[in-house]
């Protein structure tokens, strides 16, 4: 009497395990660019809800200081005295101290520590042979809240004085690059000159956070993530680069600040 085989339990072939391996790969090469893909486009959505939050403390803090925009000073400035203090550079101890920011001017506006970092800014702090994160990545446009004059640019010290540009052009917070941000003004060329196209440099770097895009909050308190045009502006790595020819140069001056009203338009 034959017996008879049942191949019903029969396991896999080396062949359909090599198939089944092929095919989870090519489902995991397709899926996980666009898991990445979420992951970014959910930091650039809370970069700019933060951003949002900046633009929001702004006109609260100029309602309860008779239309003053913060005070905002360059290099190493007591606390007080400027919008925020602090000296973020990599090797700085200020770079990991949150208590710079409690003791901001804006701090009773943004009282949440975790808004004055962009969450898709990877850079970390260098202290006794450890890595830490960087408290803050957000800086003021160099001319706001500015103490002194620039013969070339308007500074703008009250809110109604944002006129030119417009309140929904001025840009007043950004998101800056690890490699130049160090105290709470981020610097856009005072030199500009729109005729000198070949002249054109950078000076603080603005983030590249979420791409080549950079979360900003502007003077009538929107927010935004705005797409740079040329690759140059993202991939630069230090300051005072030289970037003719680039009209990223042409927006960030348009849109941090205008010439004063008596010397024309650019």
């Amino acid at each position: 009497m034959s017996r008879k085989i049942d191949h019903s339990s029969r396991g896999f072939t080396l062949v359909e395990l090599l198939l089944v391996v092929t095919i989870l790969a090519v489902l995991a090469g397709l899926i996980l660019p666009v898991v990445a893909g979420l992951r970014t486009k959910a930091k650039a959505v809370q970069c700019r809800t933060s951003m949002k939050q900046f633009g929001a403390a702004l006109m609260m803090y100029a309602e309860d200081s008779v239309d003053y925009i913060p005070p905002n000073r360059t290099g190493i400035v007591p606390i007080g005295q400027t919008w925020v203090s602090g000296w973020v550079t990599p090797r700085s101890p200020d770079a990991t101290n949150r208590m710079f920011l409690r003791k901001s001017l804006l701090w009773d506006y943004v009282k949440e520590e975790d808004l004055w970092h962009c969450p898709g800014d990877p850079s970390k702090v260098q202290l006794g042979g450890s890595e830490y994160d960087r408290v803050r990545s957000i800086s003021m446009n160099y001319y706001m809240g500015a103490n002194w004059r620039i013969a070339t640019r308007q500074t703008y010290h009250k809110m109604s004085e944002i006129i030119r540009p417009s309140p929904s052009d001025a840009f007043v917070f950004t998101d800056e690059r690890p490699e130049t941000i160090n105290d709470g003004a981020f610097v856009v060329d005072p030199a500009f000159n729109v005729n000198h196209q070949a002249d054109w440099r950078v000076i603080d770097l603005p983030g590249n956070f979420h791409g080549a895009s950079t979360g900003m909050a502007f003077a009538d308190g929107h927010s935004e993530i705005h797409l740079w045009e040329d690759q140059r502006t993202a991939a630069a790595s230090y300051p005072y680069q030289s970037m003719g020819f680039n009209k990223d140069m042409q927006w960030l001056d348009v849109h941090s600040s205008a010439p004063p009203a008596d010397s024309g338009s650019r």
